[in-house]
């Protein structure tokens, strides 16, 4: 068919597409028209999509930290409705940022005055 999905989930309306360097404008984070509309058509089939970059995976070294992405990932495709209201357009997951030894997931993205413990001085 016209459309080629890189995951598509059995038991939920979920497809996930593995933004790659090729799919993006050169040197920019905007996505290229076929890309835009295959989002726009399956959505409009029902299906749900979730999206990985290229750039945030990449950060993530360990596989516990890719897994927790993925799964938190999966939570908001499920649960939250920003993806289909069009006053959250443009809404993402946190980034991942690398702390000590190991990948953590920060939310100073959802939080503004949220500080890590790890960052407060006693």
């Amino acid at each position: 068919g016209p459309l080629v999905f890189d995951v598509l989930e059995r038991d939920r309306p979920i497809v996930w597409q593995c933004n790659t360097a090729d799919r993006f404008y050169v040197n920019s984070a905007e996505k290229t028209t076929a890309v835009k509309l295959q989002e726009r058509i399956t959505q409009a089939m029902g299906l749900k999509v979730g999206n990985c970059e290229y750039w945030q995976w990449m950060k993530m070294k360990r596989k516990r930290t890719r897994l927790e992405y993925i799964r938190m990932q999966r939570y908001y495709i499920l649960k939250d409705r920003r993806q289909h209201d069009p006053d959250f357009e443009g809404w993402t997951l946190p980034l991942v940022h690398h702390m000590h030894r190991r990948n953590r997931l920060h939310y100073d993205y959802y939080f503004p005055n949220y500080t890590p413990l790890s960052r407060v001085e006693y």
